[in-house]
């Protein structure tokens, strides 16, 4: 499988904007749920891949400048909206930068959280 950018089914009126996120579109079962809010201008989140963890990215509001580089060398670049979303696989490099104000990032995980399983070097995840 390969990364893919996804758009969430939403639904907005009057009310507002709603997200649903229906679990079959997730292929993987979650143990782990964090997000990424308040992120200081000019400030990246992520600058690492995983071994073996792989993650379901949200944007739930704001925007977001996403920069994701595969193990074999293709790179997937673009603005994120409110609503789009992505799969993470494994040894993906993933920068996130350009956070608006009011930018929230919602992380899924298929494992808890274990510093060992993280590459955060970039020269590292390039020889491998």
């Amino acid at each position: 499988m390969t990364t893919t950018w996804l758009d969430i089914d939403t639904s907005i009126n009057e009310r507002g904007l709603m997200g649903i996120l229906e679990f079959p579109i997730v292929p993987f079962e979650v143990k782990r749920l964090f997000w990424l809010s308040q992120v200081p201008a000019g400030e990246l989140r992520g600058e690492h891949a995983h071994r073996s963890c792989e993650q379901f990215i949200i944007l739930l509001t704001g925007s977001v400048h996403c920069r994701i580089e595969l193990r074999d060398g293709q790179v997937i670049e673009g603005d994120m909206s409110p609503g789009n979303a992505f799969h993470l696989q494994t040894f993906s490099w993933l920068v996130l930068s350009q956070f608006s104000k009011d930018s929230t990032v919602l992380v899924l995980a298929n494992e808890l959280y274990d510093e060992t399983e993280y590459i955060r070097s970039y020269d590292e995840f390039k020889s491998r």
